[in-house]
Formats: structure tokens, sequence, C-alpha cells
């Protein structure tokens, strides 16, 4: 390559044989002038061989040359800043920590390729927060509106509501209830409509008083019976015992003077029996008893 020389728009001159020294010049604009450069092969070789000296293909070294290997790998750079996109055509991107200045972060394409996608964006914080994805395999719940209010129920608190078949209306029923579960129970098994409870309504009667009514069989027909009986609970007791109806017992005994004929014999003969029957009414239990003349004569 000695004396040899390439020109255009510049010139690269070979100034001995063993090509130690290359000099690269340029023309000037009139392409009669040139300014020159030069540098050794050497120093090249040198500055080579210091850049990538102790380099593992596929590692990065600090202040050494960058080599892939074989695959096109290359691990362990760090705090690498792109001013334009960057496009990643693999499927699988492994992080520690990202920080993401976007509104909107992170957008899902989906499985199919068009003009819908998701996007998955963040209320502008106004301190550290910290989001946790748990432990558990699943959909994540979303709300209709953003919001800045924490849910502070538990999962386990959560899941009281699972299988609730009630609506809004109904829960708020609940609404204000001062009731134990004690006081509530008291319900169980209670078959009453509304109306046959608010019977109760201004009841002033006590449980005992209440407690009177346990067992009655009667009609209230049969009940409204005593409604104006001004007897005392003695006169009622008379009857205590009686089996038949008073008044036929009586009518039966006395009801004309052929039955008190019948008991004393016959009242109506002008000339004196030789035997007499007289009523009396015995003192010690008040019946009535028929007595002859001769016992009367005795006494």
């Amino acid at each position: 390559m000695a004396g040899s020389k390439i020109s255009a728009l510049g010139a690269v001159t070979s100034t001995d044989d063993d090509n130690s020294l290359v000099t690269i010049a340029h023309t000037a604009d009139s392409g009669s002038s040139f300014a020159s450069k030069k540098m050794t092969i050497t120093n090249l070789i040198s500055a080579a061989s210091a850049a990538t000296s102790g380099v593992t293909a596929g590692t990065v070294s600090a202040s050494k040359a960058l080599i892939a290997d074989s695959n096109k790998d290359l691990t362990g750079l760090r705090n690498l800043t792109i001013t334009g996109d960057l496009s990643v055509t693999g499927t699988t991107t492994t992080v520690d920590t990202v920080t993401m200045q976007a509104a909107n972060a992170i957008t899902f394409e989906g499985a199919t390729a068009d003009d819908y996608e998701s996007t998955l964006t963040v209320v502008d914080p106004t301190a550290d927060r910290t989001i946790k994805l748990p432990n558990q395999s699943g959909c994540l719940p979303v709300l209709a509106a953003d919001s800045a209010v924490q849910i502070t129920s538990t999962p386990a608190e959560l899941n009281i509501l699972d299988g609730v078949t009630s609506t809004a209306a109904e829960l708020n029923i609940l609404d204000g209830v001062t009731s134990t579960a004690a006081e509530l129970n008291i319900l169980d098994g209670v078959t009453s409509t509304a109306a046959e409870l608010n019977i109760l309504d201004g009841v002033t009667s006590t449980a005992a008083e209440l407690n009177i009514l346990d067992g009655v069989t009667a009609t209230t027909a049969e009940i409204n019976k005593l409604d104006g009986v001004t007897a005392t609970t003695a006169e009622l007791n008379y009857v205590d015992g009686v089996t038949s109806a008073i008044q036929t017992q009586i009518n039966a005994k006395c009801a004309t003077g052929a039955n008190v004929n019948t008991l004393v014999a016959n009242t109506s003969a002008v000339s004196a029996p030789s035997t007499y029957y007289f009523l009396v009414v015995d003192q010690s239990d008040g019946s009535i008893k028929v007595v002859d003349k001769t016992f009367i004569e005795v006494e």
C-alpha cells in the first residue's frame, strides 16, 4: 500500500512500506488543498483492545465495549436513558421496579389487535401510595367512579354478603334497629301476620294476666257470656258440682200441687186420716224431709 493514494472528497496516503503511518485527508471546497489528520493503526488496535479486554460476551462490564453473545443477549446494563420510543417484540419483560412518568401508564391491546384497548392508569396521587395485589387467583373488582375513600372492610367481612339476595331497600329496613340478636330471635318461628301482631298494640296486660288464658278452649261467644255478670265468686260456686239443669230439677220436684201431694199423701180428704205426713226442714243440712205424725208427736 506504500505510495498509494485515494482521492475524492478525501485521501488516504501511506507514507512508508510497513503501513505504520496512515494519513487521512479530505479536500477543501476548491479541491486544491488538504487538511490532514493522522492516527496510527497501532493506536487504533490498542484502543480496541482496551475496550474489549476482560469482557465476556453477553455481559456488561463497566467502561467497556458492549458485546452481545451468540444469542444476541446482553445482561447487566443499567440506567439506560432512551430519548425515543422503545419497542419490545418479545413476549416477556422482567423488571424489579418501574417508575412511569405518564398519565396513562400501561395499555393492553388484548388478544385481538383492533381499535379497543384497556388502559391501566392512576388517580393523581397526593402522597406516596402502595397498592398490593392479593395472594389469590381471580379477578380484581372495579369501582364505577374515581374515589379517594378507602374500603376498610376485610375480605372476610365482605364475604358475609356472599349469597345475599336482598335489595338495598330491604337491607335499609335494618337502619336504626337497636334490638339485640337475642331479641330478634324471639321472632324465630313466628307465623303471625303484621295485622295479627298489631292486635297486641296497646295491650297493657302483664305476662301473668295473659297467662290466665293459657289452656283456655272457650270460644269468644262463650267468654262473652260473662259480660255483665255481677255474681260473686261464692255465688257462682253454688253451681259447683251441678250436672244438669237446675230449673229442670226444681220443676221435677215441686212444679205443681200434685207433686206435693205425692210427697205428703192425699191432702184433699175431709176426714182426718189415721196417718199424717209433714214436710220438715233438716237444720243440719237444709234438706226437706217427709215425716209422719207419730214422729212429730215423739219430738
